[in-house]
């Protein structure tokens, strides 16, 4: 079994009181090895990497939808990944992974690795349910976004105040995050509508945009909230796709080669009960960016917001922090609808 966290990462999940399934699923593999061999059979040297990802399901089968892809994708895109960088491998001298003519095969890769877990899918199960998908591939000094559905992940710098006169001991900012693929989007809904694609808009709520079907395997007409996914098979005649958008961020751009770094990759049920801004900030202080000790000012600023003391071993604060905000920001008495809220935050 892999651990679920470290000095590192964390991974946490928690059921919505409003499900009977958790259909969140979620994953962290450091390092990714993708198994690259040269003619001697000898594995040839990888750089740093590591892959993370959250699945959230959605629909009658939803969470079974979740389980199939989290168990497929990570086989499925090592394959792809190893199939797409050879040519790096054959064509360079030294580090072949900072070739920048990398990016258009891992690219690539990911799209294809998509695709093919959603068109390889179970039938009975992907056409009763489907999942969105945030993965975050870091590969030597780059780092690929891949997102499909209203999930996300954001990358958040950390800086430490020298000057603390009045001013918070450190300093969070949101330096990147994937967007929510919703039908209200415009490219979404014009290709939506190019293949047939009916889309009800609340004319007071127009974010809240549905894609309609008649599926015939429930036998009724369901309103799908996003705008691409995996699974949902009988929306995919009508544009919602399995492809992702993905990015590309440097590493060694000016922007982040010195900086701290994390990235929370998140379903919505936790995106959607506080700004990003507050889990970034919050968050931060789950890793060791002051070499082994939180500066005694940022020390005292939590304690005073939490009433809590982060633990002094290194490799519980991640999960003990993921898991305090994830209690704060979860209502002692359900009010409505509780969704599952599922989260991955990795130290980059």
């Amino acid at each position: 079994k892999e651990p679920f966290a470290s000095e590192t990462f964390a991974m946490l999940t928690q059921q919505g009181k409003s499900h009977t399934e958790n259909q969140d699923r979620a994953l962290f593999l450091s390092p990714f090895r993708i198994g690259i061999r040269d003619t001697g059979k000898e594995e040839v040297e990888s750089p740093l990497s590591f892959l993370a990802a959250i699945f959230d399901g959605h629909g009658v089968l939803g969470h079974l939808v979740a389980q199939e892809v989290v168990e497929q994708f990570p086989e499925r895109l090592a394959t792809n990944l190893r199939n797409a960088v050879r040519h790096s491998i054959s064509n360079s001298q030294g580090q072949w992974w900072e070739d920048d003519r990398n990016d258009a095969a891992i690219i690539a890769a990911l799209n294809e690795t998509f695709i093919q877990v959603n068109n390889e899918g179970s039938p009975k199960t992907f056409l009763l349910g489907g999942c969105t998908a945030s993965v975050a591939f870091r590969y030597g000094s780059k780092l690929y976004v891949a997102n499909a559905g209203d999930s996300q992940t954001i990358l958040v710098s950390v800086a430490t105040n020298t000057n603390n006169k009045g001013n918070p001991p450190f300093t969070t900012n949101v330096e990147f995050m994937t967007r929510k693929d919703k039908p209200f989007e415009e490219d979404e809904k014009a290709r939506i509508e190019r293949m047939g694609g009916k889309i009800h808009v609340k004319p007071d709520h127009p974010r809240e945009a549905r894609v309609v079907v008649h599926s015939e395997a429930a036998k009724d007409t369901i309103a799908l909230a996003m705008s691409r996914s995996l699974g949902d098979w009988e929306w995919k005649e009508v544009g919602v796709t399995a492809e992702p958008i993905v990015s590309v961020i440097d590493l060694t751009n000016p922007t982040y080669k010195n900086a701290n770094l994390f990235l929370i990759a998140a379903s919505d049920g936790m995106w959607d009960v506080r700004r990003r801004e507050f889990f970034a900030h919050q968050l931060a202080v789950g890793f060791d960016f002051w070499d082994g000790s939180i500066p005694s000012a940022a020390d005292a600023t939590i304690k005073s917001i939490n009433n809590v003391k982060m633990p002094s071993n290194l490799k519980l604060r991640p999960i003990f922090k993921l898991h305090d905000i994830v209690q704060r920001v979860t209502p002692k008495t359900q009010t409505g609808y509780r969704d599952d809220i599922t989260a991955v935050i990795v130290q980059v």
